[in-house]
């Protein structure tokens, strides 16, 4: 079986390219041959991967190709699908040209789109209100997108039609979309598509468990540092910590336009001997942070789709603090394997932090719990599976 990745970012950080590789890298321990289209290759191997350059050309010719039809795009992907023959196209993040994409790829295989966060959704990709920092109930976009404040009437009047263009090509393009919540999968059911839910799998043997040193009250961060992830929040609620284990530290690792910002922030709250930041680390490295760590925390402030630190945290058995927002409630089962707190409330996180450190048994618990329901729910063999009964099933239905 052959099939066609696409991607716009193959050399960007973050879950969704990790996403991305690991079923990639499992399908091909399976036999699979992977292809890549993308915008910015991590391997130049021209064999396997076709990196389309572009670029923005002026102002009207821009708004065209992005939201209407780039014609070489179009041509290339083309060529290059008539090259390989694909048996299954594979859609991972398809933003900067999404329509050119799925009318490049009509009719040429059966197509999967794996949804990772709420861009297809909202227009500025939250999920929450400009206006009061809500949760939105928006069924995607619309003119509430405009009144709710999170887009000015000439964004709104731009994308209306290629938002309607988009929606029946996904419609009519795509074969199959595939979440990893459930609460993804009912937001795409709101929005007119369907979808099968398939949680992340994850290979726990390769995550130690460790018994925590109760000597010492390490809290982790793991993520790109955008304010949509609420390390600002954390930072604060951190402060209110220190008042009360004055030895307890902060380590974030991860890399982004915030960490300027945040660490500026860290000296105005007088904490930055507490606060180590380490900036984008490999991914094999992230093991070392988890193993030392008490506790895992992730404040989002926007909705999550389902974050790919919880379950590594989970899987080295370390409780979980999460905002109860999008789909972290479905993975941190509340007083269990963590704590769930209230998104953007520094005081509640702050209170969740101080229970799991001076009650280091619970914790433990709580840590022990998660790792049992990583082996119990989330194992990469039966998430490997789900995708390759998918895959053959539509290869299967084609012929």
């Amino acid at each position: 079986m052959k099939v066609l990745v696409i991607h716009d970012n193959c050399s960007s950080g973050g879950g969704t390219n990790i996403y991305r590789k690991k079923i990639s890298k499992l399908l091909e321990k399976e036999g699979v041959k992977i292809f890549i289209f993308t915008y910015s290759a991590e391997d130049e191997n021209k064999e396997i991967c076709y990196s389309y350059r572009y670029s923005p050309g002026i102002k009207f010719i821009r708004y065209i190709k992005y939201n209407y039809i780039n014609i070489p795009l179009f041509i290339a992907l083309r060529r290059w699908i008539k090259k390989i023959k694909p048996d299954i196209i594979h859609i991972h993040h398809n933003y900067i040209f999404p329509n050119t994409i799925l009318l490049a790829c009509r009719n040429k295989a059966p197509i999967v789109q794996t949804v990772h966060d709420y861009r297809l959704l909202c227009p500025i990709a939250t999920g929450v209100k400009k206006t009061n920092r809500e949760i939105c109930n928006n069924k995607g976009f619309g003119i509430s997108c405009y009144f709710e404040g999170c887009i000015s009437l000439r964004d709104f009047i731009l994308q209306f039609i290629p938002k309607k263009i988009n929606k029946y090509l996904l419609k009519k393009v795509v074969t199959l979309f595939i979440t990893p919540s459930m609460f993804m999968k009912n937001a795409m059911k709101d929005y007119g598509l369907d979808a099968l839910f398939i949680p992340f799998g994850i290979d726990y043997s390769k995550y130690p468990v460790a018994t925590p040193d109760n000597q010492k009250n390490i809290v982790l961060f793991i993520g790109d540092l955008y304010r949509s992830k609420g390390v600002g929040i954390l930072l604060k609620a951190f402060s209110n910590v220190l008042s009360t284990i004055p030895n307890a530290s902060l380590d974030i690792v991860g890399d982004g336009p915030e960490k300027g910002e945040l660490e500026n922030e860290c000296k105005i709250l007088q904490i930055e001997s507490n606060v180590n930041f380490y900036g984008r680390v490999l991914y094999e490295e992230t093991l070392d942070f988890y193993y030392r760590a008490n506790i895992v925390v992730l404040p989002s402030i926007v909705v999550e789709n389902s974050p790919l630190s919880i379950y590594e945290a989970m899987a080295s058995a370390k409780p979980v603090i999460g905002s109860r927002i999008g789909g972290i409630p479905e993975l941190i089962v509340d007083e269990e394997t963590g704590l769930l707190f209230t998104p953007n409330d520094a005081e509640e996180l702050s209170k969740k932090i101080l229970n799991l450190l001076k009650d280091k048994e619970k914790a433990e618990k709580m840590g022990m719990a998660g790792r049992k329901r990583v082996e119990m729910q989330f194992s990469q063999q039966e998430f490997l599976q789900e995708y390759l009964t998918v895959f053959n099933r539509l290869v299967k239905d084609v012929k």
